[in-house]
């Protein structure tokens, strides 16, 4: 119940716009599915919500490195210029001849004012296995980031019981990283299905938790 509560489907502005109380969030973590036309109005609707010393995680395509970073510092992000990145094991899928293969995921650590990170000396490389290619974690959504990622990421920034807001909540991810470490957290996304899948991955963790028979 509480999971099915925390997922929020709909209009992702309009459900920002729905958080009357500023300053509530002490982390927001959001991922622009591709196409999306209103992000410069969602950055600031984030930053309207996000505590004094919050911080915000934002995924960001490697081409959009310069319009993001200025849409984050005309919102009043402070953002820090050199990105944050996931690097999974690689695996060779793709054999191009132009270029260098990526296989890294970035992402900008921004803050709204001078918060001080949990984890003093972390990294900015996070080096977290990729999702599995089978079973009740593979992957259900394209910008999909594992739960021990997320995980990493919120003890470097948040305290236990701090309030997190996942934004494009996609698979539900971050969700179940809160779940884990005890933090209170909402989302939203616009996807009915995902959801779904999102709260059968949530059974799951709850009966492998409890040891209850999966079957059950």
């Amino acid at each position: 119940r509480i999971a099915n509560s925390n997922y929020q489907v709909g209009d992702v502005l309009t459900s920002l716009h729905g958080c009357k109380t500023t300053g509530s969030f002490h982390l927001i973590d959001c991922q622009f599915p591709d196409g999306y036309k209103e992000k410069r109005t969602v950055i600031e609707e984030m930053y309207r919500v996000a505590a004094k010393w919050a911080w915000l995680i934002l995924w960001y395509p490697t081409d959009q490195y310069e319009s993001t970073l200025t849409m984050l510092a005309g919102s009043g992000w402070k953002a820090q210029v050199i990105p944050a990145m996931w690097v999974p094991p690689y695996i060779m899928k793709e054999k191009p001849t132009d270029r260098l293969v990526h296989s890294y995921k970035s992402f900008f650590l921004c803050s709204k004012s001078m918060p001080l990170l949990k984890e003093l000396g972390r990294s900015n490389v996070f080096r977290v296995d990729n999702l599995p290619t089978t079973g009740i974690n593979a992957r259900i959504h394209p910008n999909e980031v594992p739960v021990a990622l997320m995980e990493e990421i919120i003890r470097a920034t948040t305290l236990p019981n701090e309030a997190v807001l996942s934004i494009f909540s996609n698979a539900g991810n971050t969700l179940r990283a809160c779940y884990n470490l005890g933090h209170n957290v909402i989302g939203f996304d616009t996807s009915q299905d995902i959801k779904e899948k999102f709260l059968k991955r949530v059974e799951y963790d709850t009966k492998t938790l409890l040891s209850i028979p999966l079957g059950d």
